[in-house]
């Protein structure tokens, strides 16, 4: 039974806990619930949550009860830590200690989608320096070469100043996909191009780290960002040479209506059933350490997005292919 102090106490404190948008538990010094407000009961098991109990011990991370009782016994003021509970969810654990005839309040904070976003924000910024830094190691290379005496050779003079070439415009455009990409996701609508498929497909192919074979028609376009398309197209190029270490890897383009679909299909070991349906989602990695999937994806999905596409993993007998479908146009010569 509660004390009559406490009972008397209940009315202006439901109140108070009532108003606040944080999970807040108040607790009188053998731990007991006196009040628990509705974002608490969303963060813990609602059905186990008693007045006048402990908090359960099952469906209770044992660090929450441990520091519930710490504040029951005025152990003093909780600084702010993090919790991970059993079904994935970030909770935020802080509180403030019993003292004389006040009862002891725990608060919980939901942090999870923060978490997800703030994960997701440096999973991007990681991807994005790795498709940076690829160009860049290819720029050095060649300087490093010329430096060394290539210079002196004018075919190789040419070979390599044509290789930094390439390398640098890779660079603009990635720069310039991701500052496209910054502004779309800040509520600026991406600029519409008319982009010629072969010749894009083409460039894409020769660019390759290994042979690529390109299927499709002159004269098909499509209508949507050149900088994204260009970076999404690459990003999956890159995971399919990646990962089809043996076999073909084809970039396909076709039309069926209004909608051109471009597809990179490779013979590699393809996407397990179990992650077909998660693969697309920002960031998601396979692994433990992030094996498989990932380095260019996260640009992939984003970049089509903006772009007014769709990005899908289809599933095949032998190999993996993820398919562009934009709004389609037509080159007329």
């Amino acid at each position: 039974m509660l004390s009559e102090e406490t009972t008397e106490r209940t009315p202006t404190l439901s109140g108070y806990l009532l108003r606040l948008p944080h999970g807040a538990i108040a607790l009188d010094r053998r731990a007991r619930v006196l009040l628990a407000n509705e974002p608490a009961r969303r963060v813990l098991d609602d059905a186990r949550v008693r007045i006048g109990s402990r908090l359960p011990v099952e469906g209770t991370p044992p660090e929450i009860r441990t520091l519930a009782e710490q504040l029951a016994a005025g152990g003093g003021s909780l600084p702010p830590r993090t919790v991970e509970l059993a079904d994935g969810r970030i909770v935020r654990v802080s509180g403030t200690a019993a003292h004389g005839d006040d009862p002891a309040i725990l608060q919980l904070d939901d942090l999870t989608i923060e978490w997800q976003d703030d994960r997701r924000n440096r999973d991007f910024v990681r991807n994005a320096a790795h498709q940076l830094r690829t160009p860049l190691a290819a720029i050095s290379s060649a300087i490093d070469v010329l430096e060394a005496g290539g210079k002196d050779e004018p075919q190789t003079l040419d070979r390599f100043l044509a290789h930094i070439r390439t390398h640098a415009d890779r660079l603009t455009r990635l720069t310039y996909g991701l500052l496209v990409l910054a502004r779309v996701e800040g509520g600026e609508p991406a600029r519409l191009d008319f982009v010629e498929l072969r010749p894009l497909l083409e460039a894409l192919a020769e660019s390759a780290a290994r042979p690529v074979s390109v299927e499709c028609a002159d004269s098909l376009a499509a209508l949507t960002n050149t900088s994204l398309l260009h970076e999404a197209l690459s990003a999956l190029l890159d995971n399919a040479v990646q990962h089809a270490s043996e076999g073909n890897v084809v970039l396909a383009a076709r039309r069926a209506d209004d909608v051109v679909s471009i597809s990179v299909v490779d013979s590699g070991p393809g996407v397990p059933p179990e992650h077909r349906s998660r693969i697309l989602e920002p960031f998601f990695r396979a692994g433990a350490q992030g094996e498989g999937f990932g380095l260019g994806l996260a640009i992939a999905s984003r970049a089509v997005a903006a772009a007014n596409g769709e990005l899908t993993v289809d599933p095949v007998a032998n190999g993996g292919r993820f398919t562009v479908r934009l709004r389609a146009a037509t080159a007329v010569r």
